[in-house]
């Protein structure tokens, strides 16, 4: 027979399994074609229901070069490889192409 101290911290595992299986990280990596404009909506493109907002981005690449707009604020931010931001709510980024070549870069979500 289980006595309270039992039943409560079966309760207690049940409750942090629950807890920890609701929180997840995602990422996406897109290729861009830096010879035209793009604009992404990460409500969009995330399969996450209800997610509309990424948290982090990263320039893995700049291709032919490109200025983007994170949820278009001026001035743009010239790309550079390696540039990373975090702890943002990005709702979209304008990508303004400079030149023949494909960009890389990976987008995150970290969803409670």
């Amino acid at each position: 027979m289980n006595t309270t101290e039992e039943i409560q911290m079966a309760i207690l595992r049940k409750i942090s399994e629950l807890v920890e299986a609701s929180i997840s990280n995602y990422h996406k990596v897109f290729s861009i074609d830096t010879t035209k404009d793009e604009t992404l909506i990460f409500k969009d493109r995330f399969s996450i229901s209800g997610q509309e907002y990424a948290n982090s981005l990263y320039i893995a690449s700049v291709g032919g070069g490109f200025d983007l707009y994170i949820n278009d604020e001026t001035p743009p931010i010239a790309a550079i490889a390696g540039l990373s931001v975090g702890n943002e709510q990005i709702a979209t980024i304008r990508i303004v192409g400079k030149g023949a070549g494909t960009a890389v870069i990976r987008v995150g979500v970290y969803r409670k």
